[in-house]
């Protein structure tokens, strides 16, 4: 049998794409009309015809591979098998066997013997598996404690590091427990009111020590918590420490206006970078726009008082006068201080800061006026030369 494959020139593998290019092709070469009525051309064309009408069906085309492959069609089909009659025996006759009762009591024993020795192993171990896990508990048990007495030793002791390592170091809490885990509250409560009362008295040290310990060891890590370390490490020297812990509350997004406000404190004061300081206080003054225009409206600018407004407001507007006075931005040191003068109108400091920036920019009249105006409130200000 001709393969239709070799009829249209393409592997056995051939896709129906591939099928219907081969015999379009072929179709084109081979077709009657352009072979003037040859007969080879003819019979040509009928055999590619032929092989794509069966290629391009599956069915057929699964049937044409059977048949190139093993010679068959899938038409083929097996011969009946020829009838065998049944062949019929003589019916005999057979007698029940007799039952030994007997035998087949020993082998019911035997059968129940060795059901129930393999019971006492498998329930043996059972109980020598409970017996041993219980002793591990038993022990482990005796164990934690002992590593409890340690620690209540080392808090009897006042070591509250090595306290706080030990209770630690137990975990999670197991039944029977309850007297410890009360233990282990009463620390972290205890410590936390020391430090909170430590921070209170300005004992800054004792604070700091404190809430580290919370810190290190607990999951008591309350934002005012973190602001008192912040305030205890710059008022111990520390200002890397304060500005690190300042920048954790921010990420933590405790951007409220006292954290910029101190943070630019730092940087200007402790650090002595300006730029920073600056930077800070303007993202302090962007916070503090917000929060008047949240409460008061757009006309806060006019209905505002100092009386209304905590402390910090305060030292939030003179500072951010004062660093453009300090950074080489007189006139906005100028404009910054008209608002305060304005909010807080008996305050001398930001007279004085608007004095100075009219004499940067030239303007000694109005650099003497302020200056006039802030000696009225505060007559121990020294006069400046060039008002004389």
């Amino acid at each position: 049998m001709v393969s239709y494959y070799v009829i249209l020139g393409i592997s056995e593998t051939a896709t129906e794409a591939e099928i219907k290019s081969a015999y379009k092709r072929q179709a084109v070469q081979y077709h009657p009309d352009k072979h003037q009525g040859n007969s080879e051309m003819e019979e040509r064309f009928k055999e590619i015809n032929a092989a794509y009408q069966v290629l391009s069906n599956p069915y057929e085309r699964a049937r044409h591979d059977l048949q190139i492959k093993f010679g068959y069609s899938s038409e083929t089909y097996a011969q009946p098998e020829t009838y065998t009659p049944p062949v019929y025996r003589e019916k005999r006759d057979y007698a029940p066997r007799e039952i030994d009762w007997k035998e087949n009591a020993r082998a019911t024993a035997y059968a129940f013997g060795f059901t129930f020795f393999i019971a006492i192993i498998v329930m043996s171990g059972i109980g020598l598996k409970t017996l041993y896990d219980n002793k591990q508990l038993d022990n482990l048990l005796l164990e934690r404690r002992s590593q409890f007495d340690s620690a209540r030793y080392f808090h009897s002791k006042g070591e509250l590091e090595a306290t706080f390592n030990l209770i630690n170091g137990l975990g999670a809490f197991m039944d029977g427990e309850r007297d410890i885990m009360d233990f282990k509250d009463e620390l972290v409560k205890s410590v936390q009111e020391k430090g909170v009362q430590y921070f209170k008295d300005s004992e800054f040290e004792s604070a700091v020590y404190f809430i580290e310990l919370l810190e290190r060891h607990t999951e008591v890590k309350t934002l005012s918590l973190k602001e008192n370390l912040a305030v205890s490490y710059r008022e111990l020297d520390q200002p890397e420490k304060s500005i690190e812990v300042y920048t954790q509350l921010l990420m933590l997004g405790y951007r409220n206006l006292s954290t910029y406000v101190e943070m630019a404190h730092i940087y200007r004061d402790e650090l002595k970078d300006m730029e920073t300081a600056l930077s800070l206080f303007e993202k302090a003054n962007e916070v503090a726009k917000n929060y008047y225009k949240s409460i008061w409206g757009e006309a806060y600018i006019i209905t505002l008082s100092g009386n209304q407004l905590s402390e910090v407001h305060w030292d939030l507007y003179t500072g951010l006068a004062n660093m453009y006075l300090l950074t080489g931005y007189p006139e906005k040191a100028v404009d910054a201080t008209r608002w305060n003068i304005q909010v807080w109108p008996n305050r001398s400091e930001n007279f004085m800061i608007a004095s100075k920036g009219y004499e940067y920019l030239g303007n000694i009249d109005m650099a003497c006026e302020r200056l006039y105006q802030a000696r009225i409130i505060d007559p121990s200000i020294s006069p400046n030369p060039i008002c004389l």
